[in-house]
C-alpha cells in the first residue's frame, strides 16, 4: 500500500484500517510504500506500531519500503528500523560502497564482515532500546503510554 502525504493523528485511523483489511486477506508481508509520506509525527508512528502488531499476531509481517528522507530519519531517531525491515544507515551507505567497488575491482571479503557486524550491532543496540522501552512502558518521542495504545488498539478492534 502507497501512503502519501502525512501520518499522524488524523490520518492513523485510516491506515490502521487498510492494513486490517490486508491481515484479513490473509497475506504473508504487508508492504507500505512511504515513498510518498511527508510528514511523520508520534500519533503516527504509534499508528505503524499498532498496525505491525496487527500483523505479527495474524502471523505476517509489516515491511516499510522507499521511505522518504524525513521519514526514515524519524524512523532511524527512534530506533524502529528493525522493527519495519529498513537497514540502518550505515549498511545503506557501505552497500553503495561495495557496489561501486565490484563494478571497479571486485567486492572485499573484509568490508562485507564489517557491514554485516555493523548491521549485527544495530540489530543488538535496537533490540537492548525496546527491551528498555518495554520496561518503562514509553515509546520514545510520543510520550504515549504503551499499555495505553495496546488497550486503545483493542478496544478499536
Amino acid at each position: 500500500m502507497l501512503l502519501e502525504g502525512e501520518l499522524d493523528r488524523a490520518s492513523a485511523t485510516l491506515l490502521q484500517r487498510r492494513v486490517a483489511d490486508a491481515v484479513a486477506e490473509r497475506l504473508p508481508v504487508v508492504t507500505i510504500d512511504a515513498s510518498g509520506l511527508t510528514f511523520l509525527d508520534g500519533a503516527g508512528i504509534r499508528s505503524l506500531l499498532l498496525c505491525r502488531r496487527l500483523v505479527e499476531e495474524a502471523g505476517g509481517r509489516l515491511a516499510i519500503v522507499e521511505p522518504a528522507p524525513l521519514i526514515y530519519a524519524v524512523l532511524e531517531m527512534a530506533h524502529l528500523l528493525d522493527m519495519f525491515d529498513l537497514p540502518p544507515r550505515l549498511a545503506l551507505r557501505a552497500d553503495a560502497g561495495r557496489r561501486a567497488s565490484r563494478d571497479r575491482h571486485g567486492a572485499t571479503e573484509r568490508s562485507r564482515q564489517l557491514c554485516e557486524k555493523a548491521a549485527r550491532l544495530q540489530r543488538e543496540s535496537r533490540e537492548l532500546c525496546e527491551q528498555a522501552m518495554m520496561q518503562r512502558s514509553i515509546i520514545p518521542g510520543s510520550g504515549n503510554l504503551l499499555p495505553g495504545m495496546i488497550r486503545n488498539h483493542q478496544n478499536d478492534q
